[in-house]
């Protein structure tokens, strides 16, 4: 289906101001005070990066996990024509991520792994390379979508059982209930899955949403005639 003209600018206008930030002076990486480089607390070990909103320096914290490469196996061919670099589209899509948070002030309602390689470069032979491709793909396509289960749409998975977000998980509640129009997120679903631009719009408030987006539009190079 073709996306309408809202979608279309809703979309070019959170990139476009993700793209500015990007390119804000501010943000070099020769010289940027922005950028704060730490290692993480016991008990927060798999943070790759976070940032403070109440934060008047707007830095972004890069804790040590920034610069540990998760391990995926590329197809050969995508080895070998060499064009997809994963370390700099890894810590890109984290950056991507925490200036969301600042720029278009989204949140953490779902993650959907925008860090990993493109699906389609990721080997899937033998068969436990295959379940872990199609681990991503439900991943990407499936957490936060059209597609996603209803007994998981807006939930946490915690000591294997979904449950509800909670505002003690962050903005991301409140965010949906806002952009629904309702009190709860059980009739919040319902505006989701039948609602295309409140969709669209709760989705580009979900920070690794933003993310994913981002990477796979800048996956291919648009040039004008």
């Amino acid at each position: 289906k073709v996306p309408d003209d809202r979608l279309r600018e809703v979309t070019k206008k959170a990139v476009t101001d993700l793209y500015q930030e990007l390119i804000d002076p501010s943000m070099s990486p020769i010289d940027s005070k922005r950028y704060v480089i730490g290692v993480n607390r016991m008990g927060n070990e798999s943070a790759s990066a976070f940032m403070f909103e109440a934060d008047p320096a707007r830095r972004i914290f890069l804790t040590e996990q920034f610069f540990r490469l998760p391990t995926y196996r590329l197809k050969l061919s995508a080895q070998r024509a060499g064009e997809f670099k994963f370390p700099q589209h890894y810590r890109a899509a984290i950056l991507i991520h925490e200036l969301s948070h600042m720029v278009l002030k989204t949140d953490d309602i779902a993650y959907v792994d925008s860090q990993a390689p493109f699906i389609d470069l990721l080997e899937d032979a033998p068969t436990y390379r295959l379940r872990i491709r199609n681990e991503l793909i439900y991943q990407q396509q499936k957490t936060l979508s059209f597609q996603t289960d209803r007994d998981k749409l807006f939930k946490q998975l915690e000591e294997d059982s979904w449950r509800d977000l909670r505002r003690t998980d962050g903005n991301g509640k409140q965010t949906i209930l806002r952009i629904s129009g309702k009190s709860t997120l059980e009739k919040a679903r319902d505006v989701f899955y039948e609602d295309v631009h409140k969709r669209a719009d709760i989705m580009l408030k979900n920070a690794d949403s933003v993310a994913l987006l981002v990477t796979l539009l800048g996956r291919e190079r648009f040039v004008k005639p």
